[in-house]
């Protein structure tokens, strides 16, 4: 490997840059999974850590390497500088380091192969995280600035990945003990149902109230801090929900746009995009309630009740601008959620003046293959998908959109009582819900 000095002293600093941000990475994993607040974790529908660190693929990464994928940043890091470091004291020794080298740029180039895959897959599923594309920014970098040194013949490929395979497993050890104290998000069993994830849940708060003040219960304290008003209110809607009919709507993991299938709380929204600015109001509400809840408490739906007698068979005028139905199949047909998110915030920006131009041009910009979802939004397949989301709605008794349901029953559309059952986890007969100050009778 020839490679100056200077290139050598920048590769270093960038490589710990790298190894600082991965570092700092895990530490926030760990701090989002203990159910902190990030405020600059999600910056959009498309830019959430939340999302990209509970993933499915980064749950599996971590449940069978052992290592969150933090931790792996921080691994190739530590094993870069240690590689470096090798090479500087073999030159002032002035003792061949090519094998060393050769270690170097195969471990770089790895890493800047992996940030390409995970870079797609995060574009095309989970989304994208800020801290994640700073440290696939430096590993690009890194990987440039060594490249000119590189020269790898296939027949020193083996001598390199020995030189790798040292430093690697001896920081794995090192980083495995700390890694298995990293909670894993998302451990529940894939096959216990979501009714028997609510009852186990609402057993351990019983027997954890039942030890322990209630009046220092998270619920608790949040409704206590509510002015006298808003305890009203939040105990009419509690009332109403509790008196609300259940209706059983089994979760969809594809139309889930945020949480895991097996959550204690499952929140269903019919909305309508071409003309319902109330629909945009819960949307942006729902989006804060994400980050201001513990990971795995609650999960969320979007349903769609185009108002329009085109594809709605309950409703007995047309839209005249003939995109209601078109945008709710379109997003019906988008099962991406961090895609669908952002195509929802789109139509809703777009509300005024909206038409069959702007739908196409919203699609097109957000890099949909227009071919392929043309054909979905005119299938079979979709039309029934949406009248079936139309039927569900009408048994909840919708009387108008927005409409939001909770664990099956209609919910007071409301951020603070919303954000009560969450903590409450789902349980409407939480004592916790005790401390509000109920409305005087007259």
């Amino acid at each position: 490997m020839r490679i100056s000095g200077k290139r050598l002293k920048a590769l270093l600093v960038t490589i710990v840059l790298a190894t600082i941000v991965a570092l700092y990475q895990w530490i926030a994993l760990i701090s989002l999974r203990a159910g902190e607040t990030l405020a600059f974790c999600q910056l959009g529908p498309w830019m959430d850590c939340a999302r990209v660190w509970n993933s499915s693929l980064s749950l599996a990464i971590q449940k069978y390497t052992l290592l969150p994928v933090p931790a792996w940043g921080v691994l190739w890091g530590l094993a870069a500088i240690a590689l470096i470091f090798r090479v500087v004291f073999l030159r002032r020794q002035s003792i061949a380091n090519e094998s060393v080298g050769h270690g170097l740029c195969l471990l770089l180039a790895g890493a800047a192969v992996t940030a390409t895959l995970l870079l797609i897959y995060g574009t095309l599923n989970e989304g994208l995280c800020l801290l994640c594309l700073l440290f696939y920014v430096l590993v690009y970098v890194s990987f440039l600035i060594l490249l000119p040194g590189c020269r790898i013949a296939p027949a020193r490929m083996i001598q390199g990945v020995g030189k790798i395979l040292g430093p690697v497993l001896v920081i794995y050890l090192v980083l495995v003990f700390p890694a298995m104290n990293t909670p894993l998000d998302g451990s529940v069993e894939k096959s216990q149902s979501v009714e028997n994830r609510q009852q186990s849940s609402a057993e351990e708060a019983a027997s954890e109230l039942s030890s322990n003040d209630i009046e220092q219960h998270p619920l608790a304290k949040f409704l206590k801090s509510l002015p006298v008003e808003m305890q009203h209110t939040l105990s009419v809607a509690l009332f109403i929900y509790r008196t609300s009919p259940k209706v059983d709507i089994p979760v969809d993991p594809e139309r889930l746009m945020f949480g895991k299938p097996d959550a204690p709380v499952h929140m269903v929204a019919w909305v309508d995009m071409h003309n319902c600015p109330q629909c945009r109001f819960i949307e942006e509400a729902l989006f804060k309630l994400r980050r201001a809840t513990p990971p795995g408490s609650w999960n969320y739906e979007v349903r769609q009740f185009p108002v329009s007698s085109e594809c709605n068979p309950h409703i007995k005028l047309a839209d005249p601008s003939g995109t209601s139905c078109l945008m709710a199949k379109a997003l019906i047909c988008t099962k991406n959620a961090a895609m669908n998110d952002l195509l929802r915030l789109n139509f809703y920006r777009s509300m005024n003046g909206m038409s069959k131009t702007r739908v196409r041009e919203i699609l097109e910009n957000s890099g949909m293959d227009m071919s392929a979802i043309s054909r979905c939004i005119s299938s079979p397949e979709t039309a029934k998908k949406l009248q079936l989301d139309i039927e569900d709605a009408i048994k909840n008794f919708l009387r108008g959109v927005p409409m939001i349901t909770v664990n099956g029953r209609k919910a007071t559309f409301h951020p603070s009582f919303l954000y009560s059952l969450i903590l409450a986890g789902g349980r409407d007969d939480h004592p916790a819900f005790d401390v509000m100050e109920a409305p005087s009778q007259r």
